[in-house]
């Protein structure tokens, strides 16, 4: 089994305080350019399984199922020698209502 790398980091402090003075769409722009970034870090460094489940998550909550499933889809093929992993995408992505078929 590879061993996952550390953890990426989430929102500081302070971009938590910056975001509360921030208009709702300004904060929507900020929540998508953070779930992209995400996104193009595991395209680079795919071998972080807590971060395509964190993206998964990241497009349910966001309205976006057809890139929910994308990424599902990615993770399964990413980690498909390593069946403990794809049993826990497969368990997020029913818990998610991510569509696999």
């Amino acid at each position: 089994v590879a061993e996952a790398p550390a953890p990426m980091a989430g929102p500081s402090d302070e971009d938590v305080r910056a975001a509360q003075q921030m208009t709702p769409q300004e904060r929507q722009d900020m929540i998508l350019s953070m779930v992209n970034g995400l996104a193009e870090r595991l395209e680079t460094e795919p071998n972080n399984p807590d971060g395509w489940a964190r993206l998964m998550q990241a497009y349910m909550v966001l309205g976006k199922p057809d890139e929910a499933r994308a990424a599902y889809k990615k993770a399964i093929d990413v980690f498909s020698d390593q069946p403990e992993l794809i049993d826990q995408f497969d368990t997020l992505a029913k818990e998610a209502g991510i569509n696999t078929n």
